[in-house]
């Protein structure tokens, strides 16, 4: 019976150090040409499989366990970036860059009757 306390309390300790040991990476999303703060950017850690959101600056800070991950942001109307994180560095300021979806020509043909 102690032998399962000892390790229960073990386990206890291990998860909480692990829960414990995570590293906020911070950073802001922009846009690459105008610099204006993104507004609901996604940042995704692929590693974790855990997200958020920008704020209303373009800001964010997201929890990171191990390193180095990867971070995949993406914004509609946006291409979406991934960056790999390091421990070294926390801090990021992140660009994207518009993407260009234009639509050939357009022709609307009107029939009608009077």
């Amino acid at each position: 019976m102690k032998i399962v306390q000892r390790l229960l309390t073990l386990l206890t300790f291990v998860i909480g150090y692990a829960a414990a040991s995570a590293t906020p990476v911070t950073g802001i999303v922009a846009d690459a040409e105008t610099g204006e703060a993104i507004i609901g950017a996604t940042i995704y850690d692929v590693t974790e499989k855990k997200g958020v959101i920008s704020d209303l600056d373009g800001h964010f800070s997201i929890d990171i366990h191990r390193f180095p991950s990867d971070l995949q942001i993406s914004y509609v109307g946006y291409q979406p970036k991934q960056t790999r994180v390091t421990a070294r560095d926390t801090t990021y300021n992140i660009r994207l860059v518009e993407e260009d979806h234009r639509l050939d020509e357009v022709v609307v043909v009107g029939y009608g009757t009077q």
